[in-house]
Formats: structure tokens, C-alpha cells, sequence
């Protein structure tokens, strides 16, 4: 069945603007990876160039699809966000948008008809609004959100009685703890506090796949995508109802993506980072074994 909505779950340093790039190259998938910030901030504009070049105010993509999340003089208004700012009340609006904390009472808050409800079905109306005109944009079928927010998803999931499909994309746990030392520039006894990360994000997935077991979500390593890129983009393109097509792999094409430097500077040739594996000493490599063996283990690293 073809989906027209699709959610993509990463951890940082995963490979999701890789797979953007990749899934945006398809002729009916629409993924501009990262998307919206998670608060606008004009001061650090360099993060908000799209990858066509332009900053987002001036980019031809965003300043047709972003129309139901402006004011009346054409700024971005508060719902240009990953997730909602549903209350000026900091501690209301963290209950609402958190994943596994509160949910007895963040679903009390949200009953239909409550202000905070109202507030949440005008943000979520304000998005879908945006997925519509993506797809247009590009006269694609399906759009598939690259935020990779868990929490964003379930807000479409449980609120806005959408039929989503998810791709969850891991990598192994071992180059995420490489990764996230050298961009958070930190030195090697922060490693526990990479594996803490690492095994908590599984372990969120985790809980959200079986809180919606009835969601078609498919596991892609990272690893897989970058040795066996056609198979494993298949894979994905058969979840999503469309044919593969060769033009998925190699130079993007007509992109529009935010997320890390990889959407400005891609070639189209995908090489795998193994850095992880001169970079740790082996009794750093045995440390991260035991940390985070039972995930590991589960998703074939071990």
C-alpha cells in the first residue's frame, strides 16, 4: 500500500542526512531531512541555509510549502517548530511534548475540546498543511519527515488519527560513540556518557514499537545502506509503495534538506565512516562492548 506519510527515527550521527539525500532523489518521495529548528533563531542563520544554496527566507521550496506557518506579514509564526509550543507555561508545554514521561496526564490535558487540544489540532492542521504542499512541490506521493523527533511522531500518530509508516535507521553503537566524542569535541573518558546516549535512544524506540505495534516501521543499519545501498533502498521503497529507482543513488537532485554539512557537500559516492575503529584503543572497544551488548547483540554488531 503507498503511504503518503512517512516518518524517519535516527539517533544523531547516524547517517539520516545520507539517507535523505537518498530518499529525496526518488521521484515520488519528498525528504528535506532536519527541516524545521527546534526554535527559530535568526542569530545563527547559517544552520537555516538550505542545501540549494539559499537561506530558507529566500528559498524558492520553503517559501511555497511554508504558507500555513506564517503570520500575516510573512514571518514564520510560532508553529514553525519540530514540536508544538503549546503553552507560555514552560513546564505545561514539556508534559505535552515529552515521549515516556507523564502520559496519564498529558493525556488528560489533550482530551478533545481543551484549549491545550485546540492549540495542539492547529499546529498539527498548520504541518500537515506543509506535507501537502511539499508533495506538490515536487508532484511526489509520499513525504517523509526527517526530523527523526519520536516524540513528534507519535503527536501525528495519536492526535491526528494519521497512517503512517516509519523507517528507523541505526547505526552501529560503536561509530555513534566515535561520532558523538569528536562533533560534542570530547574527550575519551566521556564515553560512558556516548554509550548512556546511544542505549537510551534504542531503548525510546524501543518502547515506541511496541506502544504502536500496529505502525509498519522498518529497521535499516546504517552499515547495510552504505555497503548494500540498492538492496537495502528496495527494501525501503517497497515499504513506501513505490518502485526503486537507479537515480536514487548518486548526485542529489533539485534538493531542499537542512541537517548537518553532508547536504551541501555530497558527490553521490557513499563510503562508510570506520574511523571508531583505529580511534579507540582495544580496551575502550571492549568497554563499549559491555556497555551496550544486549542492543548491540540484538541488531547484529556483536
Amino acid at each position: 500500500m503507498k503511504a503518503n506519510l512517512a516518518f524517519m527515527f535516527s539517533n544523531w550521527y547516524s547517517g539520516a542526512t545520507l539517507l535523505a539525500i537518498l530518499l529525496n532523489n526518488h521521484s515520488q518521495l519528498v525528504c528535506n531531512g532536519e527541516t524545521f529548528p527546534f526554535q527559530y533563531d535568526e542569530s545563527n542563520s547559517d544552520i537555516y541555509v538550505c542545501s540549494c544554496g539559499k537561506h530558507m527566507r529566500l528559498c524558492d521550496f520553503y517559501t511555497q510549502t511554508t504558507k500555513s506557518l506564517k503570520t500575516d506579514k510573512g514571518n514564520w509564526n510560532n508553529d514553525f517548530r519540530i514540536m508544538p509550543n503549546i503553552s507560555r507555561i514552560p513546564t505545561i508545554s514539556k508534559i505535552v511534548c515529552s515521549f515516556n514521561k507523564h502520559v496519564w496526564l498529558r493525556d488528560l490535558m489533550l482530551r478533545t475540546g481543551l484549549p491545550l487540544r485546540k492549540r495542539l489540532d492547529n499546529y498539527l492542521k498548520a504541518h500537515q498543511q506543509f506535507y501537502k504542499r511539499a508533495r506538490e512541490y515536487y508532484g511526489a506521493d509520499c513525504y517523509i519527515d526527517g526530523t527523526k523527533s519520536i516524540r513528534r511522531a507519535e503527536l501525528f500518530l495519536k492526535y491526528d488519527n494519521n497512517t503512517i509508516k516509519g523507517i528507523y535507521l541505526i547505526r552501529d553503537g560503536r561509530g555513534f560513540c566515535w561520532s558523538y566524542l569528536k562533533n560534542k569535541k570530547l574527550s575519551n573518558d566521556k564515553l560512558p556518557e556516548a554509550a548512556k546516549s546511544w542505549n537510551e535512544y534504542v531503548e525510546i524506540m524501543d518502547i515506541f514499537m511496541k506502544r504502536y505495534s500496529d505502525v509498519e516501521i522498518l529497521t535499516v543499519r546504517y552499515e547495510d545502506l552504505c555497503n548494500e545501498p540498492k538492496d537495502t533502498l528496495c527494501r525501503i521503497c517497497l515499504l513506501l509503495g513505490v518502485n526503486y529507482e537507479e537515480r536514487m543513488i548518486g548526485n542529489p537532485m533539485n534538493h531542499h534538506l537542512l541537517g548537518n554539512r553532508m547536504r551541501s557537500n555530497f558527490d553521490g559516492n557513499i563510503i562508510e565512516d570506520l574511523s571508531w575503529k583505529k580511534k579507540f584503543s582495544r580496551s575502550e572497544i571492549k568497554y563499549l562492548n559491555e556497555a551496550m551488548s544486549v542492543y548491540l547483540k540484538e541488531y547484529g554488531y556483536l
